[in-house]
């Protein structure tokens, strides 16, 4: 058995733990990015509730019309060159539900992200999200919801009723 050259070992030496510290990275990455154990590493989709203990996650009462929600929507998706509108259709009534995409920004999955706005004052904003590949989301799909709920909540600030800011 002939031995390698020093060269090429060092240099096996080199891509070795350049490969194990990108496994080591991408391990702290997934830790960093899952909230909760006990479902961001078995569900794809999430949803606001009422009950939430996370404000961000328990939907909107604004006494903003839906056309205002709709035109602050259209405006954050401007804003998010990540995200968006996929579709703006009529829910009967003042109703009205928008399908926005968000595409992740490092390997370009999308979720389709459905704000539905019921009423005409107040104005109730529910929204869902749904990973299109997977059956995990590491969190992503809670997190689509915070970032567009606090945006939302900050855009529609005069607007939100006093007994969604006390949630």
């Amino acid at each position: 058995m002939t031995k390698l050259p020093v060269a090429m070992r060092r240099a096996m030496w080199i891509l070795g733990l350049l490969a194990g510290g990108a496994v080591l990275v991408a391990a702290v990455a997934v830790v960093l990015l899952v909230d909760d154990w006990s479902r961001d590493l078995r569900e794809n989709t999430a949803r606001t509730d009422p009950e939430h203990p996370d404000p961000l996650l328990r939907g909107i009462e604004t006494t903003a019309p839906p056309e205002a929600v709709v035109e602050a929507l259209e405006s954050f998706v401007e804003e998010h060159t990540h995200w968006r509108i996929r579709s703006l259709e009529a829910a009967g009534g003042t109703a009205k539900r928008l399908h926005l995409v968000r595409t992740t920004r490092l390997l370009r999955f999308q979720d389709d992200v459905i704000v539905e706005l019921t009423g005409d004052g107040p104005t109730h904003v529910s929204i869902s999200s749904a990973s299109r590949v997977g059956k995990a989301d590491f969190g992503q799909n809670p997190r689509n919801i915070r970032e567009l709920s606090a945006w939302l909540r900050e855009r529609l600030a005069d607007d939100v009723g006093a007994s969604d800011a006390a949630k």
